[in-house]
């Protein structure tokens, strides 16, 4: 519920990736540092700050309709054949805004909800890492069930962050280029456009914040370090009681989630941002993942056998 959008994502996407967070907690947390290294201060100016949000397109000459599928786009669209969508790179920096009086603004909020969860998310999982004290550690160690939410916490931090920091975008916004020009001659028809290209004109500053990207970089590589230190602090990987089993994939849960959970990330930021070679991507990516889903379930199986058992564990000490 608090995982950071893409711009224009529509509920689909929103809910695949609520998903994969779920299973893969650090889907959400690479997606939450990618949209702060490319967030720019508040200052900027609403172009310059949708532009690094990923938050415009312009038309192109190209058969698919990926983008469309899957993003928003801000106003009435009708496209000709042999045209479609893509978002614009930071270095195609050369556009200024239409006049002050324009109807069509760019709009953009900050998720006040979704911090306001992350908030209760972080609130219930330290709870929860609390209690794995005592006898959890004692019956299964470093496998104790209690320190899987580890990375649903850093999740939570970051993407509070994340949503205090990076403005969200409900829709993609059309930029007038001379391909939006032609598809126009070829039929097409663009209502709702927000800027127009401007030839000769560029702007120097294109590459993302060094602050920001630091910033990112700094969450991400604490995030993935965060369980290890809790777990050697508080068992010293002590295996307790536990099985083979147990450990297995609870550790697998987690190192295979952070390098797939990451991975994932990158690949929606490249297929779904950037318009790579989206349809063979994502069946690399859907076949990747397979793996990663398939230990996040065994961790979910395995939790749910250690509660049952710690529950009647309990109620035979009372």
């Amino acid at each position: 519920m608090t995982v950071v959008g893409f711009p224009g994502e529509r509920e689909p996407i929103s809910l695949m990736w609520a998903t994969l967070a779920l299973l893969l907690p650090y889907s959400g947390i690479g997606k939450a540092c990618i949209s702060i290294a490319f967030s720019v201060p508040r200052k900027r100016g609403p172009l310059k700050r949708a532009l690094y949000a990923g938050a415009l397109c312009e038309v192109v000459e190209r058969d698919s309709k990926f983008l469309l599928k899957t993003r928003k786009i801000h106003g009435r669209v009708s496209l000709p054949p042999g045209y479609t969508f893509r978002a614009i790179a930071m270095t195609d920096l050369s556009f200024i805004e239409f006049e002050a009086t324009s109807f069509h603004k760019i709009s953009c909020s900050q998720s006040h909800l979704k911090s306001c969860i992350a908030i209760c998310q972080l609130l219930f999982s330290c709870f929860t890492l609390y209690h794995a004290r005592g006898n959890q550690i004692e019956l299964y160690g470093y496998a104790a069930f209690g320190f899987t939410v580890v990375p649903y916490a850093v999740m939570s931090i970051v993407n509070l962050i994340a949503n205090l920091l990076v403005p969200h975008y409900p829709t993609l916004y059309m930029v007038r280029t001379p391909t939006m020009d032609q598809a126009e001659e070829a039929g097409g028809q663009f209502e709702g456009v927000v800027a127009v290209q401007a030839h000769n004109i560029r702007n120097p500053e294109v590459a993302p914040s060094p602050v920001l990207l630091l910033f990112s970089w700094f969450l991400l590589l604490l995030g993935i370090v965060t369980p290890y230190i809790i777990l050697t602090l508080m068992t010293n990987f002590d295996a307790g009681e536990s099985t083979r089993a147990q450990r297995s994939w609870t550790m697998a849960w987690l190192v295979v989630g952070e390098v797939y959970g990451l991975l994932a990330s990158v690949a929606g930021w490249f297929f779904w941002l950037e318009e790579a070679d989206t349809d063979s991507g994502l069946r690399v990516s859907g076949l990747l993942l397979l793996g990663a889903v398939a230990a996040a379930v065994g961790g979910f199986v395995v939790v749910g056998q250690m509660l049952i058992v710690h529950g009647q564990c309990s109620s035979t000490a009372l």
